[in-house]
């Protein structure tokens, strides 16, 4: 006979505070796993994007998610080139010796990777995933490996390339910015899909619900919100240079960097020097002064 003190009030919320409890001490464990969460959501996306788009397709997430990383490692390696050992050999038998390992080395990871290509090409003979699947993974895979992340950003490097001074050489935080909000819509969208699919798929959404939306905004907040409003209360304290200003200056050349200056890239100091915004700044973070009158800033 179960014993009446099992529901007792106060038994059942202590057990229910326990549980609380846990379920914090694993999210607060998840979350400072920074190193497997990236492969978590690559993996969760991929499969609730499989029962979306093409769930008569089994284990076609799985396939196309190895190949992407195949492809992934294939890039990373193609980008290290470990020739600094190599160059600085004091003879020549050392040099040969670690010419010989790099490129054995080398080829044996080409003829691997090149097996495993082969054979994930020959699964996929047998199955013909759909055009939105291919995209939105592919898409989820690239921001998710490749740009989220300020360093070693390619979207980055681009847009500083192209000079566009309308981020106020704040590129390296926009760019992150957009691309973790671009794949946070993403698994929402197809999380939505999924669900309107078949409800059977409830569980394995609550999970992307939690690893790719929640704790990803959470991320989302510490790592790409609060560096951007920092920033851009440093550049608040400078008001952009209107038409009238920029005329009474009559030059438009910026002093740090000498291009031209327009009203909607230009701002002012408290001491009426105007310059670039990302110049500004830059002086600004470097130096705490103006970099024409050094008065401080």
């Amino acid at each position: 006979m179960i014993s009446l003190s099992l529901f007792n009030p106060r038994t059942i919320q202590y057990a229910s505070l326990q549980v609380l409890l846990f379920f914090l001490w694993l999210h607060e464990l998840y979350s400072s796993l920074h190193t497997i969460h990236t492969t978590v959501i690559q993996v969760l996306y991929f499969l609730v994007s499989e029962k979306a788009f093409c769930p008569e397709q089994k284990c076609v997430s799985l396939y196309a998610l190895l190949f992407c990383t195949m492809l992934a490692y294939l890039y990373q390696s193609l980008q290290t080139r470990r020739w600094s050992q190599i160059m600085f050999t004091t003879t020549t038998a050392d040099f040969l010796r670690l010419t010989t390992t790099f490129i054995i080395l080398r080829l044996g990871k080409g003829v691997a990777m090149s097996f495993v290509l082969i054979t994930i090409t020959l699964q996929f003979d047998d199955l013909e995933p759909c055009a939105p699947f291919i995209i939105t993974t592919t898409l989820y895979f690239i921001i998710t490996q490749f740009l989220k992340n300020p360093k070693d950003n390619i979207l980055v490097t681009a847009v500083r390339y192209m000079d566009l001074y309308i981020f106020e050489g704040l590129e390296e935080y926009w760019i992150p910015l957009l691309m973790n909000s671009l794949a946070i819509l993403l698994s929402i969208i197809n999380i939505i899909i999924a669900l309107n699919q078949d409800s059977g798929n409830i569980v394995l959404c609550m999970v992307v619900m939690y690893t790719n939306v929640i704790i990803a905004f959470q991320q989302l907040q510490e790592e790409c919100i609060e560096p951007f409003k920092e920033q851009l209360k440093l550049l608040e304290r400078f008001p952009l240079a209107t038409k009238e200003q920029m005329a009474q200056r009559g030059d438009t050349t910026c002093p740090v960097c000498l291009d031209e200056m327009n009203f909607l890239t230009a701002r002012i100091t408290p001491c009426r020097h105007i310059f670039h915004g990302q110049c500004l700044r830059q002086c600004v973070l470097q130096y705490q002064q103006c970099p024409m009158c050094k008065q401080s800033l």
